[in-house]
């Protein structure tokens, strides 16, 4: 949950900026600057906190091969879309995976 929910925070985000631009202001009190700006920092906080607490921040951090990520996205799918907010596909997976791996 930790690498996963911030790289895909980063990636829907655009696709419910209040609900986020919320997050941002409740959870880590941001009033500060556009609705994206703080939907941005307060996803930025969250992947902080998570540092502060010793989580792991990455796929890369937990070993992760980049080369199997598409693999873990076709795994994640299996035939049927992901998702509410924004439908996830095969693809969108991967890109969240992606960011995820990223440290």
């Amino acid at each position: 949950m930790a690498v996963i929910t911030p790289a895909w925070m980063r990636y829907v985000y655009r696709e419910d900026l209040d609900t986020f631009t919320r997050f941002a202001q409740k959870i880590f009190g941001i009033e500060s600057g556009s609705a994206e700006e703080k939907a941005q920092v307060g996803i930025e906080q969250l992947r902080g906190f998570l540092r502060d607490i010793g989580a792991p921040l990455s796929l890369q951090d937990l070993g992760v091969e980049y080369q199997d990520l598409e693999k873990m996205a076709e795994n994640a799918v299996q035939a049927r879309t992901l998702g509410r907010l924004k439908p996830l596909q095969k693809e969108d997976v991967l890109a969240i995976y992606q960011l995820a791996w990223e440290r």
